[in-house]
Protein backbone atom coordinates (compact mmCIF):
# COMPACT_ATOMS: atom_id res chain seq x y z
CA UNK A 1 0.00 0.00 0.00
CA UNK A 2 1.51 3.49 -0.84
CA UNK A 3 1.26 6.51 1.46
CA UNK A 4 0.26 9.59 0.12
CA UNK A 5 2.21 12.68 1.72
CA UNK A 6 0.37 15.94 1.66
CA UNK A 7 2.07 18.88 -0.28
CA UNK A 8 4.51 21.23 1.53
CA UNK A 9 2.83 23.98 -0.16
CA UNK A 10 -1.05 23.94 0.08
CA UNK A 11 -1.39 21.04 2.44
CA UNK A 12 -3.58 18.82 0.24
CA UNK A 13 -3.82 14.77 -0.54
CA UNK A 14 -5.15 15.12 -3.85
CA UNK A 15 -2.17 13.93 -6.40
CA UNK A 16 -2.03 13.67 -10.33
CA UNK A 17 -0.49 9.79 -11.63
CA UNK A 18 2.76 11.30 -12.12
CA UNK A 19 3.06 12.34 -8.02
CA UNK A 20 2.29 15.87 -8.27
CA UNK A 21 -0.30 17.77 -6.41
CA UNK A 22 -3.17 18.65 -8.56
CA UNK A 23 -4.07 22.08 -7.07
CA UNK A 24 -1.07 23.89 -7.22
CA UNK A 25 -0.39 22.19 -10.93
CA UNK A 26 -3.87 23.93 -11.55
CA UNK A 27 -2.41 27.48 -9.86
CA UNK A 28 0.51 27.25 -11.90
CA UNK A 29 -1.20 26.39 -15.44
CA UNK A 30 -3.33 29.49 -14.49
CA UNK A 31 -0.89 31.50 -14.24
CA UNK A 32 0.57 30.09 -17.28
CA UNK A 33 -2.54 30.77 -18.85
CA UNK A 34 -2.68 34.55 -17.71
CA UNK A 35 0.82 35.16 -18.80
CA UNK A 36 0.37 33.83 -22.37
CA UNK A 37 -3.03 36.22 -23.24
CA UNK A 38 -2.42 38.20 -26.52
CA UNK A 39 -2.86 41.89 -26.51
CA UNK A 40 -6.58 41.11 -28.62
CA UNK A 41 -7.67 38.81 -25.32
CA UNK A 42 -6.72 41.72 -23.36
CA UNK A 43 -8.51 44.08 -25.28
CA UNK A 44 -11.64 41.68 -26.07
CA UNK A 45 -11.70 41.79 -21.42
CA UNK A 46 -11.23 45.61 -21.25
CA UNK A 47 -14.29 46.46 -24.17
CA UNK A 48 -16.24 43.54 -22.53
CA UNK A 49 -15.71 44.80 -18.89
CA UNK A 50 -17.05 48.50 -20.74
CA UNK A 51 -19.87 47.43 -22.12
CA UNK A 52 -21.10 45.75 -18.19
CA UNK A 53 -20.53 49.13 -16.90
CA UNK A 54 -22.78 50.72 -20.20
CA UNK A 55 -25.42 48.24 -19.79
CA UNK A 56 -25.19 48.70 -15.38
CA UNK A 57 -25.53 52.19 -16.25
CA UNK A 58 -28.97 52.19 -18.48
CA UNK A 59 -30.30 49.48 -15.75
CA UNK A 60 -29.52 52.34 -12.98
CA UNK A 61 -31.61 54.76 -14.90
CA UNK A 62 -34.27 52.52 -16.17
CA UNK A 63 -33.74 52.68 -19.66
CA UNK A 64 -34.76 49.80 -22.14
CA UNK A 65 -32.35 50.20 -24.59
CA UNK A 66 -28.65 50.74 -24.54
CA UNK A 67 -25.48 51.38 -27.20
CA UNK A 68 -22.87 48.49 -27.16
CA UNK A 69 -19.41 49.00 -28.71
CA UNK A 70 -19.55 45.87 -29.74
CA UNK A 71 -22.16 45.24 -32.69
CA UNK A 72 -24.41 42.18 -33.30
CA UNK A 73 -22.66 39.37 -35.17
CA UNK A 74 -26.21 38.81 -37.41
CA UNK A 75 -26.72 42.91 -38.45
CA UNK A 76 -24.16 44.77 -37.19
CA UNK A 77 -26.25 47.17 -35.55
CA UNK A 78 -25.06 48.55 -31.62
CA UNK A 79 -28.98 48.71 -29.73
CA UNK A 80 -29.15 46.30 -27.63
CA UNK A 81 -31.81 45.85 -24.71
CA UNK A 82 -30.95 45.73 -21.13
CA UNK A 83 -33.15 43.23 -20.16
CA UNK A 84 -31.38 40.17 -22.03
CA UNK A 85 -28.09 42.39 -24.06
CA UNK A 86 -29.81 40.86 -27.30
CA UNK A 87 -29.87 42.85 -30.26
CA UNK A 88 -33.35 45.21 -31.07
CA UNK A 89 -33.06 44.70 -34.54
CA UNK A 90 -32.78 40.72 -34.40
CA UNK A 91 -35.28 39.92 -32.07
Amino acid sequence: MRIIKECKTCRSLERSKNGACKPCGRIKQNERNRAGRLQCHIEAEAIKKKNNEIKEQAKIDKKAYYVSLTPCGRCREMIRYVCNGACIYCN
